[in-house]
């Protein structure tokens, strides 16, 4: 008798994880009618159940091994221990998102006793926007006269966000706040040294409800010969400027939300292996 285990993704477009093949005769199959499921937060929402339904069209039971959650803001509130023959099982879960606000994803992995790969579910909650910082970068060219350049950084008042300061991570620029008509922050940034080609972060700090460490606000800087933030479009490239590669480690340090390790980590994507 052949035995064969697959991964892959059934013909349903549902992610689909461990199959068992005898004789050609599929046998036992798990598969989600969603594998992303969001939802929109309104004012002073802080948490929000999430479910997904998990099916077996095979024709034997499959047990489950783990469900688990990549994050310590999603708890798992149920999730079933196996899933009979031609039957579903819900996987329900609870979110509480970083009240920080704006567009935020998790991930929770569904391992089968027989898979080799996990069934990968992501869940997605939208928060109204605590605050806004335009432009989104700054750019000075290399040797030209130190000029300012100002971030207008909008607060709306029903996220209840309080400003507290901007400062550069860097020594070679010094930052000037001013309060605007309409409660708007004018942010005036100004490099001392042009001719001194790195780049830097200007970090802007509010207080927030509900959230003991200060929300970061990380606006990038950069002096150069060019500027790496321009949009190409000519022919595609694969080269990356010295420049603009220094720039790509600084801003891989920081999440946005100032902090130097991702504060919502996110799990690898599932390949799908070949046939053994």
């Amino acid at each position: 008798m052949n035995r064969l285990l697959l991964h892959g993704f059934s013909p349903r477009l549902a992610a689909c994880f461990s199959v068992l093949l005898i004789g050609g005769e599929c046998l036992g199959e798990i598969s989600s009618v969603l594998t992303v499921v969001e939802k929109t937060f309104g004012k002073g929402e802080k948490e929000a159940v999430y479910s997904f339904t998990l099916e077996n069209p095979g024709k034997l039971p499959v047990a489950i091994t783990s469900v688990t959650a990549a994050c310590p803001c999603v708890t798992i509130v149920d999730s079933p221990e196996s899933i009979k023959a031609g039957g579903e099982a819900g996987i329900t879960v609870l979110f509480r998102p970083d009240p920080a606000g704006g567009v935020q994803t998790q991930q929770i992995q569904v391992i089968s006793g027989e898979s080799k790969e996990p069934l990968v579910l992501t869940l997605r909650a939208t928060l109204p926007i605590i605050a806004s910082a335009e432009p989104k970068f700054l750019f000075w060219k290399k040797d030209e006269r130190a000029s300012s350049l100002n971030v207008k950084l909008t607060i709306p008042s029903e996220g209840g966000a309080k400003f507290i300061q901007a400062y550069a991570m860097d020594e070679n620029f010094f930052t000037q706040t001013t309060i605007l008509d309409g409660g708007a922050i004018q942010i005036e940034v100004t490099p001392r040294d042009t001719g001194i080609g790195r780049p830097a972060l200007v970090m802007i700090e509010l207080s927030i409800p509900d959230r003991i460490e200060p929300l970061r606000l990380a606006v990038p800087c950069q002096i150069a010969d060019r500027n790496p933030f321009e949009i190409n479009f000519g022919p595609p490239s694969r080269e990356i400027t010295p420049d603009g590669a220094a720039l790509q480690k600084t801003l891989e340090q920081f999440d946005g939300s100032g902090n130097s390790k991702p504060a919502n980590p996110i799990l690898p994507p599932v390949k799908l292996p070949t046939a053994e």
